[in-house]
């Protein structure tokens, strides 16, 4: 098993060891940053006026002893964020025993009534999910830079990025289909039926994963710092929003491949939308479009699903361009 982390991993700031994969969250939800906040992602908060604003001749930050200066505060700012860290998790294990464990309850997918017993094309023992990353230990890097990440969008969030993220709240196939066309479950009944089959199974594979994992969501982590827009009865990681949008974007980018873009795009929507509502860290969001990806080859290796998914596109007369 291996840390999410490496799911994320793409550089590490030069001078700021640690956090290896802030750079590409930052990034992965640049639509939800200001420039501003952007900055605040990385260790540019504390070279900006360095890099961004050359200082005056004469002025102190010209003087070769500003670089001690420097150190100083990224000393201090480090020092801030375990501060932050150490009461938030102070408050969250005073308060441990009254967490209701029924709350954290897998809650249904609008497909679905409750959570389904058994995967529809798949097993449920393939090997990929016995080696899925595993969560961020708590206190890692990838840890706090989740919870620097959640603060900021906390901080920036616009009227319409909550407006967005509420739209979205409840998770439905149709957050997908509806690229295609509106009324896409009247309009190629066989095709949504498949699509419904195959997130019965990305359902199954996410709970299964959610429950080894056994993350608290950002808001019952930190409750003193993190507040939601709303909430969610079930663990964190991966996310089940974005795997399953994934999945499904995957799926009809196949049926539909000059729309695979805006597929791609509205699947990304989804899972960043969770992220800015304060329900998700940025490494469960990252890692169920990860994982939806995954599920998507492993569906396409399946014959029941390959000979399903032919009949359908037949009967509801779709073609492939």
């Amino acid at each position: 098993m291996v840390e999410s982390g490496a799911l994320l991993k793409r550089c590490t700031p030069k001078g700021y060891p640690g956090f290896e994969s802030l750079p590409h969250r930052c990034f992965f939800l640049g639509k939800f940053l200001d420039k501003e906040s952007t900055r605040k992602c990385g260790h540019a908060v504390v070279n900006r006026a360095r890099f961004d604003h050359p200082p005056a001749t004469g002025s102190r930050m010209a003087n070769e002893d500003h670089l001690p200066n420097l150190r100083l505060k990224k000393k201090r700012l480090n020092a801030i964020l375990r501060t932050v860290v150490f009461l938030s998790w102070s408050c969250l294990f005073s308060s441990a025993g009254q967490v209701d464990q029924q709350s954290l309850s897998l809650s249904p997918s609008p497909t679905q009534r409750g959570a389904p017993q058994q995967p529809h094309y798949l097993t449920g023992n393939e090997d990929v999910w016995s080696t899925f990353p595993l969560k961020p230990a708590l206190g890692s890097p990838t840890d706090q830079a989740d919870l620097l990440i959640t603060l900021s969008l906390q901080n920036s969030r616009t009227e319409d990025q909550k407006k967005e993220a509420l739209g979205d709240q409840k998770y439905s196939i149709r957050l997908i289909t509806d690229v295609i066309a509106t009324d896409f479950e009247t309009k190629y009944p066989n095709t949504f039926k498949v699509l419904v089959n195959a997130d019965v199974d990305a359902y199954f594979i996410t709970a299964k994963l959610k429950k080894t994992n056994g993350r608290l969501r950002p808001y019952v982590q930190h409750p003193v710092l993190v507040m939601p827009l709303f909430t969610a009865g079930d663990f964190s990681y991966p996310s089940g929003h974005s795997s399953g949008s994934e999945l499904q974007a995957r799926i009809l980018g196949k049926l539909f491949p000059t729309r695979i873009d805006a597929l791609l795009t509205r699947a990304r929507q989804v899972a960043d939308g969770r992220v800015v509502a304060g329900v998700h860290y940025a490494s469960d969001a990252e890692a169920g479009i990860a994982l939806g990806d995954l599920l998507f080859t492993e569906l396409e290796n399946k014959p029941e699903f390959e000979n399903d998914l032919t009949a359908a596109l037949t009967k509801d007369q779709i073609s492939l361009k």
